[in-house]
This record gives structure tokens, sequence and C-alpha cells, in this order.
């Protein structure tokens, strides 16, 4: 059995693609060489991270739950400041 899709929700998609197509046949959006290969750094970086350790690969909410923990919260914590710690 097919989803089923509200109209206004169609609509919407329909006018997303049609300005996304719009806005790309458009040359100043065409992406240049150097636009490329900064991506494609950022992604290798993303994914050398992920895969430098398996805690950044976990696969369950629980697990995550289970290993990180928020340090720096409640009443005390300094605005601006994130602490994290992972357990292996």
């Amino acid at each position: 059995m097919s989803p089923v899709i509200p109209i206004k929700l169609l609509y919407a998609c329909l006018l997303f693609f049609y300005r996304m197509k719009t806005r790309l046949g458009d040359p100043v959006f065409k992406p240049q060489r150097k636009h490329i290969l900064v991506a494609l750094d950022s992604f290798c970086t993303f994914i050398h991270i992920r895969y430098s350790s398996p805690l950044f690969r976990l696969h369950s909410a629980n697990a995550i739950q289970a290993r990180v923990q928020f340090h720096n919260t409640g009443s005390s914590s300094v605005p601006g400041v994130i602490v994290i710690s992972i357990e292996e």
C-alpha cells in the first residue's frame, strides 16, 4: 500500500523543486572547482572523525545515553562552555 501524501505537502514539495530548478539553472549558483574541493575536504574530515572511534558510530539512543555525559550543567554552569565525556 502506498503512503498518502497530503495535498499541501505535495504542493510545497513541487514548489520547492521548481524554485531549486530555476536557481540551479542560473550560472551564478554553479559551484566552482574550489567550492567542490572544500566540500569534499570537509566531508572527508567528518568521515575520518566518524571512523576514528567506534563511539562515534553508536547505533541506538540507549547506547548513546549510557556512554555520553554532559558536564557544566545546572545553575553553576559557565555560559558558552560545552563539556562532554564519552565512556569507551
